[in-house]
């Protein structure tokens, strides 16, 4: 993430990237649980933390928070985690993160 103090949130069944809170709804509401992938577990799915049914699932050029309940939703909710980039970033332009690429 480029956003320093930003966070993914879901809210109203909804993403959005949002400053810290500091509330423990916020926190809640950021963090996720990485598990083994739904549709391959050597890949990843990531479950919400306070709606354990709902996995971030990639729809529509979209992420949403969703209940999975099919093999295509599966599909949509396994993500495979690449290395950080070992560019060198100048100061100030954000931190190394990893980034997901979902199952064709």
């Amino acid at each position: 993430m480029n956003y320093p103090g930003y966070f993914l949130r879901h809210s109203n069944y909804d993403f959005q990237l949002a400053r810290n809170g500091g509330t423990p709804r916020f926190a809640a509401d950021a963090t996720f649980r990485q598990v083994a992938g739904l549709a391959d577990s050597s890949w990843s799915s990531f479950q919400s933390y306070n709606y354990p049914d709902r996995y971030i699932r990639h729809y529509a050029y979209q992420l949403r928070p969703d209940p999975i309940t099919t093999t295509t939703g599966r599909g949509d909710a396994t993500f495979r985690m690449n290395e950080p980039s070992r560019r060198r970033r100048a100061p100030g332009k954000g931190a190394r993160g990893h980034r997901l690429r979902s199952r064709p």
